[in-house]
């Protein structure tokens, strides 16, 4: 099974100038990858709008996802439910509570949602049930984990990640897939492996405690599932 993930896609409005008219076609550039690359799954984790909860974004958004493969939309810190809720429905949103497990092959993919800034009790109690049987992915908005000591740590963190990241570890969960921090890591956290993927509006330094922007390509993470491994990518596109 392959999957893409994008996320922090923050969709302007039509009227938001040439500062960030890039953001749509970027976007557009995503979707067509994704079309062409043969995937069987397409996740969209979250901060969809760049004027928070925008409707209108989210109305664009949708008319441009491709009806094949299957998109999953997750809200972020900068979504409203409820809206993403309306426009993509069940088929897309699948939960109205933005949490659930989805078995892909001998994995189970695990979706949860991190709009608070803080993973709530009820969630951890969701991760925790899943059967210990079964490897797992965890797609989610914010790092589990700080990653640096740069900006988005000190300003934009999850909440409670230490709590997160320990729930985690006692679960069968290999593979955590999120965004948030407009950037690409890869990082070993011991009892799984965290893969941040960046964003097609604006990218920030990850190691600069000021708000500081670096040039960037858009990409989409590749991620391939077949019965023993997981392999993941970035394709710039």
């Amino acid at each position: 099974m392959r999957i893409h993930q994008i996320t922090d896609l923050h969709v302007p409005e039509e009227d938001s100038g040439a500062e960030f008219e890039h953001i749509r076609s970027n976007v557009l550039r995503q979707l067509a990858f994704v079309v062409s690359d043969d995937s069987d799954l397409l996740v969209i984790s979250g901060d969809l709008t760049m004027r928070d909860a925008s409707r209108s974004a989210c109305e664009w958004l949708d008319s441009v996802i491709p009806d094949a493969p299957r998109a999953i939309v997750m809200p972020g810190n900068h979504d409203d439910p409820e809206v993403l809720w309306e426009v993509f429905g069940r088929e897309k949103c699948v939960d109205r509570n933005f949490y659930f497990a989805m078995p892909c092959d001998d994995w189970n993919l695990l979706f949860v949602n991190t709009t608070t800034d803080f993973l709530p009790q009820e969630q951890l109690e969701f991760l925790a049930a899943q059967p210990r049987d079964v490897p797992a992915i965890l797609f989610i908005h914010h790092p589990p984990d700080l990653l640096s000591d740069g900006y988005m740590a000190l300003n934009q963190p999850l909440l409670n990640h230490a709590q997160v990241a320990e729930a985690i570890g006692l679960t069968s969960i290999e593979h955590v897939f999120c965004g948030h921090y407009h950037n690409a890591m890869e990082k070993n956290c011991d009892s799984f492996e965290l893969h941040l993927t960046p964003s097609p509006a604006f990218q920030i330094d990850l190691n600069s405690a000021e708000f500081k922007m670096e040039a960037f390509e858009p990409a989409v993470r590749v991620i391939d599932v077949d019965d023993e491994s997981v392999r993941t990518r970035l394709a710039y596109v």
